[in-house]
């Protein structure tokens, strides 16, 4: 398990990694940030050299659910060899916005969004560009179990793929 660490600004950062193994969760909480703190940015994220194998998956958890949490931003994460990704965002009655400034793995085939916590129809989760490194292998977008909207830009989706989006309001591109 891997928890990113909290500070302003840090999404213009990247943290690489190379040849770990076992990672199958990356969590960026700002839940119990404190009052007034601004420090809700996490670095974006490379891991490469660590997953070979055909059903590799990863799940990046954001809390953004506090009283005190603030809207975050992440910056890009790039996990090269991971074929399934979850993103699950829990927000909270302030409805705060979860970014992560794009989302690429070489072998992507599906992407996941879930979602707990908002009360709004609008776009409180935010993923950028998600990409397979132009392979044209992914089959599957669904954000089906998040009740808020996404924001996503699908650059490399597969023939006859398959793209289902929440009950709000999404912009899918």
């Amino acid at each position: 398990r891997s928890v990113l660490t909290n500070a302003a600004g840090l999404d213009g950062n990247t943290a690489t990694f190379q040849s770990l193994t076992g990672i199958t969760k990356i969590t960026h909480d700002v839940a119990n940030a404190a009052a007034n703190d601004g420090d809700d940015d996490a670095n974006a994220v490379t891991i490469s050299g660590s997953y070979t194998g055909t059903a590799d998956a990863l799940t990046l958890a954001i809390d953004n659910a506090g009283t005190n949490a603030g809207a975050s931003a992440m910056g890009a994460l790039t996990v090269n060899g991971v074929e399934a990704i979850t993103v699950d965002v829990t927000g909270g009655a302030d409805n705060d916005t979860a970014t992560v400034n794009g989302i690429a793995s070489s072998t992507l085939d599906s992407l996941v969004v879930t979602s707990s916590g908002f009360s709004e129809d609008a776009v409180n989760i935010v993923l950028g560009t998600v990409s397979d490194g132009s392979n044209d292998n992914m089959t599957s977008f669904d954000a089906s179990a998040s009740v808020t909207g996404v924001s996503v830009t699908l650059a490399d989706m597969g023939s006859a793929s398959s793209v289902i989006g929440s009950d709000y309001a999404d912009i899918i591109i």
